[in-house]
């Protein structure tokens, strides 16, 4: 524990910081974050505040999370998927578990988010459109396969596609 002249030392250390910065790698936000590590938000604010390096860390840290797991998410969500789904239910006294593989098809709010915050100039612009004709045309009337064709994942890249120049939007 350093001491930092009045009041009784800082709880701060190496260790807690390292807590700190794996929990945020996870997705934890500073209040709980704060809990875990048995401090008060504010005391946490004010580690944050006194130590630059330690609050850019932290940063750094959160942001790697929204883009590795968050940003994946959106983008799996947008394209359609695959998910597991367990169920138990007990038989004959003993627990039976069921796993099945469910296919969630293309979500096109998904995708018309992950198109205006990947590319707003072109995307933002059609949002406006859409309100100016009072059409919501272009956010229900695609099908998946439309989905599938418009954005896709390129493995020897390993790039996301965006492919629109078929669609004509109304």
């Amino acid at each position: 524990m350093e001491k930092r002249g009045k009041g009784r030392p800082t709880k701060f250390s190496d260790t807690l910081k390292n807590v700190a910065l794996a929990l945020a790698e996870r997705g934890t936000i500073d209040s709980e974050i704060s809990k875990i590590l048995n401090v008060s938000e504010s005391t946490f604010h004010l580690w944050k505040k006194e130590h630059s390096e330690f609050s850019d860390s932290l940063r750094k840290a959160k942001e790697s999370f929204d883009i590795e797991r968050v940003e994946s998410s959106l983008l799996k969500r947008a394209m359609g998927m695959v998910v597991k789904e367990v169920q138990e239910r007990e038989v004959e006294g003993r627990v039976v578990r069921t796993v099945t593989e469910k296919e969630l098809p293309p979500d096109t709010t998904a995708l018309a988010l992950y198109l205006r915050n990947r590319m707003p100039e072109k995307w933002c612009r059609e949002k406006t459109q859409i309100e100016q004709n009072s059409t919501v045309e272009f956010q229900i009337g695609l099908t998946p396969e439309e989905v599938r064709r418009i954005i896709r994942l390129d493995p020897i890249n390993d790039e996301v596609v965006v492919d629109v120049g078929h669609l004509e939007l109304n």
